[in-house]
């Protein structure tokens, strides 16, 4: 029906139990017979239907009631439900055939039984026998989900014949049953019941029926290579059927001369059949042409003779199909074959592999394009179907995308994806636009600069075939003012000149809808229809540019245009698009000729895949050294190599190397989705090769089965996954993390003036950038400091079972270290290697030597902020070895209780019992105090230039000897400090090794307590003011009374620069920022995540922590929608968005009634979607019964229970911050009272002091009866 129908009333129109939802996505056709005079009481299907819905041309305004010829008319009924989707695709239309067989059957033989035998006359039992033995024949998949009525009709009218003489009736019928429609001789059985020919898959297919045409223009004198494919189509009809069959035999001709068809055709070749017809298809090489030529022959045997060939021509013999090919002979001029054309009866043309075709020559997707008109609710079914693409590059506009989304949501796994949301600089309205451009990551490409931001856009550069191209996807909304077109040609007039050379393509909507275009070999032509905006016409046909979008949408209209300087460049109707098409913007596909291979990066490699290595054989090999008398009897470099010579062998014999190939789709992609996904493709371009609607059908149903398994598929990975957070939770957060983390280091870097792509170079260029960081020893020249003796350890103490429990932290730790072991292999191995690594670390220890082979380390850049192409905007990760730092982690256990008594009280960093929330209260407590007083607090925040990687090795040294280590340990530290050599590894590709003469490992476990025993005299540099440091976060304060107080926290800013520099740290003057706290001004400045303003209010930090929250909320949401454990839904929210909410929270728990309700409206967004997606019922606004299923407590609730249990670790010494400890004042009364509080709070005479964040946890435990007993 053209319109959608209820599912209650199609089941019952069907006769099918149950309901039946109706979609777009499967045509099921339902074949049924109208005889005349039309019995509407014997259909189950209204008649008065059938004249809007008959496909097969009859008129429109044609009165079946008034037929007098019997006709065959399709109904198609749109048939896709949801709950029945797999019995339908996988079960041949179970729910359905059984059905149709019924109803079919007993409407054809009842109808033609009660309109053409007497009275009292049956059917006999053979034709009975036969209609119950092709019952399974009447609904086939196998044709196109055609019933097959040809033969029951044929039998039926064949057993009449047998009692036709005796009823005039019947031999009337009979004979307009039989009679000819025209004054041509039938061609088929078929035809003379208007029956549309059934053909089997294995035949010939692929052809359209046009009118016959003999009329051929030569456009070549010579003899051109032409292909002919000759197959045999038999006809239908059963074996009851009396009428004399005649046979087709079709030949498809593809690059076709006419001279040579002409030939052919004035030959005897075809000697024998009587009649000739040939229909021009579709091609799309201009020059030359495609036919089908349709023989019919009297004689079921008919072989083409070779003998009567012409000149030049011959038969061949496809066994195969067992059919002939026709092949005449080749000249030069002949145009290659299209890539995507592939004869009916061949295989098809779909190329698994493009790239191993490109020097061929061939013309090939590049790239895609579509207004998309939203993603935010199409992700679905935009993951879907993105996961099949493998274009090099994709734009899309108006993805109507916020900065709440992440790139790795929208499934582009194998694309580097780059995006411009929608701001308030580019429109006004929130809601819309958007551009986003992706390249596929295996081709070398970069970002370039973006010089305007009131137009949404993006210029991606990238290199195929030596040459660079430059893609540029942008929007602008409907009714712009000219200004801002004439801003966005400004802009790509200068990408313009900065690139000469390069292969432009402007693709986007600009909103043009009276614009016409043309073009012409120098460029483009435009007319306009209306008032229009020539400055984007004038601008590219300046710049000579072609418009190469002649594809318009359904009013008429260009609005998505493309523009390129290259007009090679083809652009396509896409059959399919990443979401459903907008009737104005259909979606283009880019083809283009390449000659050359892709510029692209090579990620194949070999890899030791430890989970299925031998481990009892290795264990064995181990188990077999004396480790005593091997590790005892050389200097420790050389054990430490016999020990790696042993576990490397182990590898190498005993751990199967794999090769790694990357793959296009998912991980999650099991075989026979992708059989469906290559079947899909196929068929798809058997399709564009013959326009045939029964190839588009049968496409369809496979994008069908793909849509249906590829959800069905992801619900069970994402099932396993929710199931693996009790039984491995790594491997549930690994998915969490990966759909959280963005895209890796693009492969075009620069830095500077320098520039590097690909994998080698860039890991060079980093290597070089991290080299640059680091400075000299002064070694020859050290500063003069002086530090307080203090008595700290000489040795370390640890045991083997220290060492196996070590090891055994390593479970499910799948990455590889620099020495090429993963800590799975250590992990299975913990038993035998404890005693080895013992000896060895004991006697590194002992001797003062950290081993030369530990101090190798691999680094990773890791992205921090800005553009991702510039190599500053990374800092240098060290990967270690696992047991390089489990030697580090045996040491900081037995020497961190000394050290930690050492350090200054202002360190929050890296310490036990301490943190960042901490160190926040005693400044937020010393600001208070000040503001009770009248009084003014300003702060300089600090940051350091590379302070980690600018340790100086001799400098340590000398500090730590001066702060009371003593030998062996002394020694080993300088040892471990000394001659480390490192390499940058990037996308696969290792730098050249390279010595370490500066800085402590960033990702090493005594790295954080070098560093703060490094700058632990800093006391001595700031006698005056107050300071609090975490780690290298340093901020300087002081109260401000008089104009004296600034200058004295100006001169320890001096001195303490002064001081650091000494040490050879430097301060990043671009990244320190000054502060004043008074009530009176108002400023904000982040401070270790909590948002400080000059009055030290919180509410915007309440704002932002909201707006990050419900970001991450969101995220949360879109990925975890399928899950149905609650448990695993409240531990990823509990993780990721109460987390943020709750960060500091005993600092600036809010005392304003709007603020605690904008903090609990994130959890009740949270509640809501969980109810819904758990099935929990709850009354309207009332979340207390969803808060009670999945065990929550409201957020106020628990910053209470937060307070008091602060206010308890404090008192009982799990948190070390003794500043804070003697602001609790303890009631001790002087007699016996009622009163059971255990704490006298101070009166106050402001709302700050009031709120105090020690005050408030005093009395709210004072509040608390149970406070006492709190565990």
């Amino acid at each position: 029906y053209e319109r959608p129908m209820r599912s209650r009333e199609l089941s019952k129109r069907l006769g099918l139990k149950g309901n039946v939802r109706i979609s777009k996505d499967v045509i099921i056709p339902i074949y049924f017979v109208v005889l005349q005079p039309i019995d509407y009481s014997l259909s189950r299907i209204p008649m008065s239907n059938l004249d809007s819905v008959d496909p097969w041309r009859l008129s429109r305004n044609s009165n079946l009631a008034r037929a007098k010829a019997p006709y065959f008319c399709p109904l198609f009924i749109r048939t896709f439900s949801p709950v029945s989707r797999k019995r339908i695709m996988t079960q041949n239309n179970d729910l359905l055939s059984s059905e149709l067989n019924k109803w079919t059957k007993s409407m054809l033989v009842d109808y033609i039984v009660a309109q053409t035998l007497p009275a009292g006359v049956k059917l006999s039992d053979d034709l009975s026998k036969f209609l119950k033995d092709s019952s399974s024949d009447l609904v086939s998949p196998s044709h196109g989900n055609s019933i097959n009525i040809a033969n029951i009709f044929q039998s039926v009218v064949d057993e009449l014949k047998s009692v036709a003489l005796s009823n005039a009736k019947l031999h009337d019928m009979l004979n307009h049953l039989n009679a000819a429609p025209n004054a041509q001789t039938p061609k088929s059985n078929a035809q003379l019941f208007k029956l549309p020919v059934a053909v089997h898959p294995k035949s010939v297919t692929g052809t359209r029926s046009t009118q016959p045409s003999n009329q051929l223009t030569a456009s070549h004198s010579s003899s051109v290579k032409s292909k002919f494919i000759v197959g045999s189509l038999k006809n239908s009809s059963s074996k009851l059927s009396s009428v004399p069959v005649r046979k087709h035999v079709d030949i498809f001709v593809s690059r076709l001369d006419p001279s040579v068809t002409t030939a052919l055709l004035e030959s005897e070749l075809f000697n024998g059949y009587s009649d000739v017809t040939i229909s021009k298809m579709v091609t799309r090489h201009p020059s030359y042409s495609s036919f089908h030529i349709r023989l019919l022959a009297d004689k079921l045997d008919i072989v083409l003779d070779p003998a009567f060939c012409p000149d030049g021509v011959m038969v061949e013999h496809d066994s195969r199909r067992h059919s002939k090919k026709l092949i005449s002979s080749c000249s030069s001029t002949c145009p290659p074959l299209s890539v995507a054309y592939a004869p009916p009866t061949s295989r098809s043309g779909v190329v698994k592999h493009p790239e191993k075709l490109i020097s061929q020559g061939l013309k090939l997707p590049m790239g895609y394009y579509q207004n998309c008109r939203g993603l935010r609710t199409k992700l679905c079914l935009f993951k879907c179907n993105v996961a099949l693409f493998n274009y090099i590059f994709i734009c899309l506009t108006e993805t109507w995308l916020t900065n709440s989304f992440q790139d790795t949501e929208l499934g582009l796994h194998n694309y580097v994806v780059f995006r411009c949301d929608r701001s308030s600089l580019s429109s006004s309205f929130s809601r819309g636009g958007g551009v986003l451009v992706a390249i596929r990551n295996d081709v070398v490409h970069n970002l370039l600069p973006a010089l305007i931001n009131n137009v949404e856009y993006l210029f991606v550069k990238f290199y195929v075939n030596n040459t660079a191209y430059i893609v540029c996807s942008v929007y602008i909304p409907p009714s712009s003012p000219i200004p801002v077109y004439e801003s966005f040609m400004s802009a790509a007039q200068y990408i313009i000149d900065a690139n000469p050379g390069s292969v432009f393509i402007f693709s986007g909507d600009f909103n043009l809808p009276d614009l016409s275009w043309s073009n012409d070999d120098f460029g483009l032509i435009y007319s306009s229809s209306g008032p229009a905006i020539h400055c984007v016409p004038d601008f590219f046909a300046y710049n000579n540019f072609y418009q190469l979008n002649h594809i318009p949408n359904s009013n008429g209209n260009f609005l998505d245009l493309v523009f390129s300087n290259d007009s090679r460049i083809n652009i396509e109707k896409s059959v399919t698009g990443v979401v459903s098409c907008d009737p104005y913007h259909p979606a283009l596909v880019f083809m283009l000729t390449f000659v050359d291979d892709l510029s692209s990066i090579d990620s194949y490699h070999k890899y030791y895949n430890f989970r299925k290595a031998c481990y009892p054989r290795i264990s064995a090999y181990l188990s077999s050294f004396n480790w005593l008398e091997t590790l005892a009897t050389t200097d420790i470099d050389s054990a430490t190599c016999a020990l790696y010579d042993a576990l490397h062998y182990c590898v190498t014999s005993f751990v199967p190397l794999v090769v790694f190939k990357p793959s296009k789709f998912p991980s999650w992609f099991p075989k026979n989705l992708k059989n469906i996904v290559f079947a899909k493709k196929k068929m798809h371009a058997k399709y564009k090769a013959s326009r045939n609607p029964v190839d588009y059908n049968k496409f369809s149903n496979l994008r069908a089965q793909y849509k249906y398994y590829y959800k069905k598929c992801y619900k069970t990975f994402l099932d396993n996954t929710e199931n693996m957070l009790n039984v491995n939770p790594r491997l549930f957060w690994d998915f969490v993390r990966r759909c959280r983390s963005s895209n890796g280091i693009p492969n075009s870097v620069h830095l500077n003036d320098l520039s590097a792509t690909g994998a080698e170079s860039i890991s060079s260029l980093f290597s070089s950038y991290f080299n640059s960081v680091y400075v000299p020893s002064s070694a020859n020249s050290l500063p003069v400091i002086q530090f307080a003796q203090h008595t700290l350890p000489s040795d370390c103490i640890f045991g083997i079972d220290d060492v196996e429990n070590g090891l055994a932290a390593l479970k499910n730790v799948h990455s590889v270290g620099p020495d090429g072991l993963s800590g799975t292999f250590l992990y299975n191995i913990r038993s035998v290697l404890c005693f080895p690594l013992w000896l060895l670390f004991r006697r590194s220890m002992d001797d003062g030597i950290f081993p030369s082979m530990l101090k190798i380390s691999s680094v990773t850049p890791v992205f921090i902020s800005g553009d991702k192409s510039n190599v500053k905007n990374y800092r240098p990760i060290s990967i270690l070895s696992h047991i390089a730092k489990l030697f580090e982690h045996l040491v900081l256990q037995s020497i961190q209780p000394s050290v930690d008594s050492v350090l200054v009280d202002e360190q929050y960093g890296s310490r036990p019992g301490r943190s960042s929330t901490s160190n926040l209260i005693v400044f937020n407590n010393f600001v208070l105090e000040a503001f009770e007083n009248g009084s003014q607090v300003d702060v300089v925040y600090t940051d350091f230039v590379k302070a980690f990687d600018r340790v100086d090795h001799a400098i340590l040294i000398d500090i730590l000897y001066k702060s009371g280590f003593g030998e062996p340990i002394l020694s080993w530290f300088k040892s471990y400090l000394s001659d480390r050599v490192q390499w940058v590894k990037v996308l696969g590709s290792k730098s050249a090794v390279i010595p370490v003469p500066s800085g402590v490992p960033q990702g090493g476990h005594l790295s954080p307590l070098l560093f703060s025993l490094f700058i632990n005299g800093i006391t001595k540099a700031v006698p005056k003011c107050r300071f609090l440091m975490f780690a290298d976060d340093l901020k300087l304060f002081r109260k401000i009374e008089s104009e004296a107080d600034c200058l004295a926290l100006q001169n320890e800013l001096d001195s303490i620069s002064l001081w650091f520099s000494t040490l050879g740290l430097q301060f990043n003057t671009n990244k320190c920022k000054a502060m004043s706290f008074t009530r009176r001004r108002v400023a904000s400045n982040s401070d270790l995540g909590v948002l400080f303003t000059a009055d030290l209010n919180f509410r915007p930090h309440i704002d932002s922590v909201c707006c990050r929250a419900l970001k991450s909320l969101g995220f949360v949401m879109r990925t975890m929608n399928e899950f149905k454990l609650s448990g695993s839904l409240k531990t990823v929210y509990c993780s990721l968005v109460r987390s943020m909410l709750e960060y500091a929270s005993v600092l600036w728990d809010p005392f304003v009634v709007i603020d605690s309700c904008y903090l609990e409206r994130v959890q009740r967004r949270f509640l809501s979607s969980a109810a819904y997606m758990l099935e929990i019922v709850h009354p309207p606004h009332d979340y207390a019964p969803v808060l009670r299923a999945l065990s929550l407590t409201s957020l106020a609730d628990r910053r209470v229970k937060a307070n008091l249990a602060f206010l308890k670790k404090l008192i009982y010494g799990s948190l070390n911050a003794p500043s804070l400890l003697v602001q609790v004042n303890f009631k001790v009364p002087h007699r016996a009272t009622r009163s059971r509080v255990p704490f006298t709070v101070p009166l106050h005479c402001t709302n700050y002091g009031k709120n105090k964040p020690i005050d408030r946890m005093m009395q709210l435990a004072n509040e608390d009866p149970s406070f006492l007993s709190l565990p």
